[in-house]
């Protein structure tokens, strides 16, 4: 499950709307200790938007107010344990502190009905969007972004799946949030560069200007992110070669030592073709190179002269063999 399906189900649930295979789907969710930080987020938000005009129990009131004070204080100490808290709160706001139960389900049903806007790259393809803020986003092959209608209003904030560059429109009142699977970057204005495809186990933000914020790090420009989905751990490293990393808006394809499996899912995307290879044949496959706009034929053809292969191309079928 990704955040925005996630999301869709913490707002049903604050409405009382889940279905019976949908609560289930939801609490499976809560048992994962990854969805803890993004529970709290949605928790106190929830708190800082509930209706106004709804009538407060104000015993029930205080005992939100202080396990939501413990959530905000508690820094970067997460854990489980925290994850249940955050659900007790929303037990306690659909519950105990609303005597107008019907503002909390418009208030629920309020946040189901925001307009959403995706925007693609199929495969083969690059995409150039300007946003409403004047953000330039750059969408490589294989890529999608959604934000809703509330962005530049109350929010500046897009879910990204795939690899984008950013060149950010400052603006100090409204941060620019990026969200990927797993991964939250807050910016004011910079560029910068976003690889999170789903099916890599690692994300990679590189910084080429000013600053962001990803998770509790802070990335300065020249400096580069290696986040892994698995574990959680993040790695920092100086970015060797930063004109590389905003190259593939150009037209040029960069391999940077990647394995096959890697290799042949950039082609994929680049191309728009689809790789077919057993794996343990080219396991031990490793590829470095620059192509400036060349077609498919003439990089297979460079890229074996460093790492043996034979390969077959039948439309948009390519077929490898050692």
């Amino acid at each position: 499950m990704d955040r925005e399906r996630f999301e869709q189900l913490f707002w049903k649930y604050t409405a009382g709307e889940l279905s019976p295979s949908e609560k289930e789907e939801f609490f499976h969710q809560l048992e994962q200790p990854e969805y803890a930080l993004f529970m709290e987020e949605l928790t106190l938000k929830v708190w800082d938007e509930i209706p106004k005009e709804s009538e407060v129990n104000f015993s029930g009131k205080r005992r939100v107010e202080r396990i939501v004070a413990q959530v905000k204080q508690r820094g970067s100490r997460r854990s489980y344990r925290w994850m249940q808290v955050a659900a007790a709160v929303l037990l306690l706001l659909g519950g105990t502190l609303f005597y107008n139960r019907k503002a909390w389900h418009d208030f629920g049903e309020k946040k189901q009905q925001l307009v959403w806007h995706e925007l693609q790259a199929p495969y083969g393809h690059k995409k150039q969007i300007s946003m409403p803020d004047g953000t330039v986003i750059y969408l490589n092959a294989g890529s999608s972004l959604r934000y809703s209608d509330h962005f530049n209003k109350t929010d500046r904030q897009i879910y990204l799946k795939g690899e984008a560059f950013f060149d950010v429109a400052t603006r100090a009142d409204l941060p620019f949030v990026v969200k990927g699977n797993q991964l939250d970057i807050r910016v004011l204005g910079t560029s910068f560069n976003v690889y999170a495809f789903e099916q890599d186990s690692t994300y990679t933000v590189d910084v080429l200007t000013g600053k962001i914020g990803v998770q509790d790090t802070i990335l300065q420009a020249g400096q580069r992110l290696v986040y892994s989905k698995k574990s959680g751990a993040i790695q920092l490293a100086k970015i060797a070669n930063p004109d590389m990393i905003s190259a593939w808006k150009t037209g040029q394809l960069v391999l940077n030592g990647q394995g096959f499996d890697e290799a042949a899912a950039i082609l994929e995307r680049w191309y728009d073709v689809r790789i077919h290879y057993d794996p343990t044949t080219v396991q031990h496959c490793r590829f470095v190179g620059k192509f400036n706009q060349l077609p498919i034929e003439q990089v297979l053809r460079m890229l074996r002269q460093t790492s043996p292969f034979t390969y077959r191309i039948v439309d948009q079928d390519i077929f490898i063999n050692e």
